[in-house]
Order: C-alpha cells, then structure tokens, then sequence
C-alpha cells in the first residue's frame, strides 16, 4: 500500500499580498484587509495590489445604492450593523462579484452584487 502526503497548495506572492491556489476551484484566494478576494484562473497578472484598489473604489462608489438595498432586505431581528464587505470574485479584466454579510442573526443570508466596467449588472438578497 502506498501513502501519499498529501500536497501543500501553492502560494505566491506579488505586491505584497500573499495568494494561495485552491486546485479545485481553480482560483487564487487572499484576505485583503479582511476581504476574501478571489481570483478566477490559474493565471496572476500584476499589477494585482492596484486592481484590488480599483475594485474597492468601483464599490465605495456605490455605497449609497448599497446601503439602501442593504437597508431594505433587513427582516426583523437582523443585526444592521454588522453588514460588510466580505468577499470579492474576479473573474476577469473588467468584472467582479461583490458580497455583503453580517452576523449569526443573518444566517446565510448575504447581499450580492456583479459589476461589469465599473456598472452593477445584478444584483439580489440570497441564502
């Protein structure tokens, strides 16, 4: 019989930020500034510190939208001031997938939202 060790995921870093590779999704993952940031593909391009920082600008920009849907799929007993930006998708040059969570009192309830050239092209309250 034959033991195999199981092999470790491979880890870069660029930029400063420290990304490791999930084989089974195919993506690269980091926490960045307690943000999970993914990236889909096997492949990293710099500059990635940058992007990132676009990619926030692009949500800050519409906050005010955000809150406002934020505000309106609270049910009771859901804890407002817990919703924050958790993860982000990247799935190529000019699009991302933003997620909102909050605490146990949401559950798996998460806000979600798709950008495409710096417009959200969807978005929705899902479980």
């Amino acid at each position: 019989m034959l033991f195999w060790k199981k092999k470790e995921a491979p880890t870069v870093e660029l930029d400063g930020i420290v990304f490791k590779f999930d084989p089974s999704a195919q993506s690269w993952e980091t926490d960045y500034e307690g943000v999970l940031v993914t990236i889909e593909g096997t492949a990293l391009k710099l500059p990635i510190k940058s992007k990132i920082h676009d990619i926030l600008k692009v949500i800050a920009a519409h906050e005010t939208h955000i809150d406002k849907m934020v505000d309106e799929m609270m049910w009771k007993g859901m804890n407002r001031s817990s919703a924050h930006l958790a993860c982000i998708s990247i799935s190529n040059v000019n699009e991302f997938s933003a997620s909102y969570l909050g605490d146990e009192t949401w559950g798996d309830l998460g806000y979600d939202l798709w950008f495409k050239d710096g417009k959200i092209i969807n978005e929705g309250a899902a479980d």
